[in-house]
């Protein structure tokens, strides 16, 4: 998932790499459920962990509608 500097900012992330978020393996996983759930039925909501500032993991809800 790209990301932009606001949310960077907003969410305190850690990025390895600019732009993109970091996840652990499980959300990893789980990432493919939720944009194929997004593309059949036009909204998905999915809790991930995600990497933020000090290496650490933090569970951050999405929800996304088209």
């Amino acid at each position: 998932m790209n990301v932009n500097e606001a949310a960077i900012q907003l969410f305190n992330l850690n990025l390895t790499y600019m732009g993109y978020l970091t996840m652990d393996e499980p959300s990893n996983l789980k990432w493919a459920k939720f944009v194929k759930q997004l593309q059949r039925d036009l909204r998905s909501e999915e809790i991930f962990n995600i990497k933020i500032a000090g290496n650490e993991f933090e569970m951050l809800s999405f929800k996304c509608f088209l």
